[in-house]
């Protein structure tokens, strides 16, 4: 009787270790893509080009590209399309085109020229930067993170550099026509020089400009 109690209670246990294992581990279903939903779309075709064709970008397209990387979305709060840690709204960025650098405001929505004449090949080593029609960089203004310790405001300077990013290439992803890509092989130094940046850091850069899919 006790051998077939302990038989019992084995069966049991290796059930319930089985069990266990298998929870570790679940399977999913395929995910849902493309349909008819934009977001899901642009996830499904998001993706870094570091080659582009010949095309400028478009008026229409310049404006859309920089208020979704951080325009406002609700003009009556200064709220924007991308979150930022303490609602610090650090991240600014500067866009670098042909004929000069411009730095976006997203309050007006327009783009005020920073310094005129073509900059683009000096942003980094890296060819493509020339190629593209335009390269966006992204710059953590510190002026506007006060209240944060040294290694708060790096650590989220770097987490809100991230939302802006993405939202980058999503708008590209979604476009179907331009393409990016997110560089950290930059000439910090030289563009903190150019842009007169005294209280911040150079976070990004991307290009951005037509491409063959």
């Amino acid at each position: 009787m006790l051998k077939r109690i302990l038989t019992f209670s084995l069966f049991v246990m290796l059930v319930s270790l089985q069990s266990q294992a298998q929870d570790k581990t679940i399977q999913l279903i395929d995910p849902v893509t493309g349909a008819d939903n934009p977001v899901r779309i642009a996830c499904e075709l998001r993706r870094s080009y570091r080659s582009f064709t010949e095309g400028e970008i478009r008026q229409d397209h310049l404006a859309t590209l920089v208020w979704m990387a951080c325009g406002e979305n609700r003009p009556d709060e200064h709220k924007r399309t991308v979150p930022s840690a303490r609602n610090a709204q650090e991240i600014e960025l500067y866009v670098f085109t042909k004929d000069g650098v411009y730095k976006y405001i997203p309050g007006k929505h327009l783009l005020n020229l920073v310094t005129p004449g073509d900059h683009r090949a000096k942003i980094s080593q890296q060819e493509f930067f020339a190629q593209a029609p335009i390269a966006l960089v992204l710059v953590a203004n510190y002026d506007k993170m006060k209240d944060f310790d040294a290694a708060s405001r790096d650590f989220y300077a770097a987490v809100d550099c991230g939302y802006v990013s993405q939202n980058i290439y999503m708008f590209c992803a979604a476009s179907d026509l331009y393409g990016t890509v997110a560089c950290g092989a930059i000439n910090r130094d030289a563009i903190s020089t150019l842009l007169k940046i005294k209280n911040g850091k150079v976070m990004l850069a991307h290009p951005v400009g037509h491409v063959q899919h």
